[in-house]
């Protein structure tokens, strides 16, 4: 009869211990964040780590309470479980606080608190602070713990007058962050074609891909936003570029048509085929933009991919 609840007990240890491998895995990020000069990414860490361990402590509590409510014969192992745990966190504990303190006391280059300052000048568009900053001797290129560059943040915003103040700065358009994200690619995820247009005047590559293959125009046309696309067509952005195949949330193996399909935005579709989008072209499950089209009941859009088959058959 005591099987069922000693299963339970082993199965609940073994989340504690996981819950521990977590904990001291937050550790290289505590000391890439503090390094960085993230302060809220370091606190997150530490916080997370601690977070961890007091739920593991939490779920041997849970264990302890089991074997004396179900009257266990076990007393041996748990005076065995219960010290080995008591001194193993507590000195995991010990040892997050520790690295912690090393990094809060230790010495920090007063260059990251600039950084970090101007990461949250440009993300409450603070443009005073921001060339205040950039004079004293902020990097503009500096990356947070994914990477993430100061023109990468502007670029998500939108300010078109800080955007310029980095680039004058020297913004570097072709960085990447942990996703290989552009400021580029960072820009298409919101409407904002004056971003994509400037960031374009800069240098950046119009068919500059992420990880996964999604590119600007893939991206924006997704989600929707019809300028944004026409600026990158205009900018010559490859128009059957293909995603990469795998798990991306709904773009997995797909073109910015077969994407602007799924979404039902007829605008982008027509802008696309009157570009070149080859209508014949297949996603992961093999289908074309006609059939999902169909299989969504977008009949406006089943108009404009039908006049563009016959007509791409026609040349062919």
């Amino acid at each position: 009869m005591q099987l069922v609840p000693m299963i339970i007990c082993v199965a609940i240890m073994l989340v504690a211990l996981r819950r521990v491998i977590v904990s001291l895995y937050q550790i290289p990020w505590i000391a890439k964040a503090w390094k960085a000069g993230d302060n809220r990414e370091y606190f997150r860490y530490v916080a997370r780590a601690i977070g961890e361990i007091i739920l593991a402590a939490f779920l041997m509590g849970v264990v302890s309470f089991l074997l004396d409510s179900f009257q266990i014969n076990a007393s041996s192992f748990k005076w065995e479980y219960r010290t080995i745990i008591t001194i193993t966190l507590a000195a995991l504990a010990g040892g997050i606080f520790l690295i912690s303190l090393y990094f809060a006391v230790g010495k920090r280059d007063p260059r990251k608190r600039e950084q970090e300052a101007l990461r949250c000048a440009i993300k409450q568009n603070d443009h005073t602070a921001i060339k205040k900053l950039i004079e004293s001797g902020a990097n503009v290129n500096s990356p947070t713990v994914g990477g993430i560059t100061p023109l990468m943040v502007a670029s998500s915003y939108g300010n078109p007058e800080i955007l310029q103040t980095l680039l004058t700065a020297g913004a570097d358009v072709s960085a990447r962050d942990d996703s290989e994200f552009t400021a580029l690619l960072w820009a298409s995820h919101k409407e904002q074609q004056h971003v994509i247009e400037m960031l374009l005047k800069a240098g950046a590559n119009v068919n500059e891909e992420s990880r996964q293959s999604i590119s600007a125009l893939i991206n924006s046309a997704a989600s929707g936003f019809a300028d944004n696309v026409d600026t990158l067509l205009k900018w010559g952005a490859e128009v059957n570029r293909q995603t990469a195949e795998g798990p991306i949330d709904g773009l997995n193996q797909v073109t910015a048509l077969i994407a602007a399909v799924k979404g039902g935005h007829s605008d982008i579709v027509n802008a696309l085929l009157n570009s070149g989008a080859d209508v014949k072209v297949t996603d992961n499950n093999g289908k074309t933009a006609l059939e999902i089209a169909i299989e969504k009941g977008h009949e406006d859009i089943v108009y404009l991919l039908r006049q563009a088959e016959n007509l791409q058959n026609k040349v062919t």
